[in-house]
């Protein structure tokens, strides 16, 4: 018993000297800019010459694709439990419009479709006409990618769905 009572008091003497302690105040640091620290976005412009002709023109899957694989902030961690949303920027005199990939539009009596794909450090584009005859892209594509960690899937896929402004007002992101 007197073994026990000596283990007390010696577990409480640490807790004791710590509360006799007077708290150093550290120098205030400003305070950064708000939003959701585990979400960022980026911005990538792919130019005319970096896309890829794959395949032959008339052949079932002709499409043409670019790669960019220096996105280091792509992580593995983002890659493997994280959430990776592209949106196409299209911009006019009037307005700018993000449209999530991937996604179809329809033009002069055939279909384009746009996806994406991604590793960690990479991030892939690709745009495929439906009657196998894929023009090559002639002005440069602007992506807008979104990056979050450590991410839900099901609320990842509710927000794939979303259009930009709503997705991004979902994540906490001005």
């Amino acid at each position: 018993m007197k073994f026990l009572h000596s283990v007390k008091i010696l577990a409480i003497l640490p807790f004791l000297y710590l509360m006799g302690c007077d708290a150093v105040q550290g120098d205030a640091v400003p305070v950064g800019p708000a939003g959701n620290a585990n979400v960022m976005s980026y911005t990538l412009s792919v130019p005319p010459s970096a896309w890829t002709e794959l395949g032959a023109a008339g052949t079932p899957g002709h499409m043409y694709s670019a790669l960019v694989d220096t996105f280091s902030v792509l992580t593995s961690d983002i890659a493997s439990s994280g959430m990776v949303l592209v949106y196409r920027i299209r911009s006019d005199i009037f307005q700018t419009v993000y449209i999530p990939l991937p996604c179809e539009d329809a033009e002069a009596g055939f279909t384009r479709r746009w996806e994406f794909l991604y590793a960690p450090g990479r991030i892939g584009f690709t745009v495929m006409h439906d009657d196998d005859n894929t023009l090559h892209p002639t002005a440069t594509e602007n992506f807008k990618i979104v990056l979050a960690t450590s991410f839900n899937g099901k609320r990842a896929e509710k927000l794939e769905q979303m259009e930009y402004e709503e997705a991004m007002a979902a994540l906490g992101v001005e």
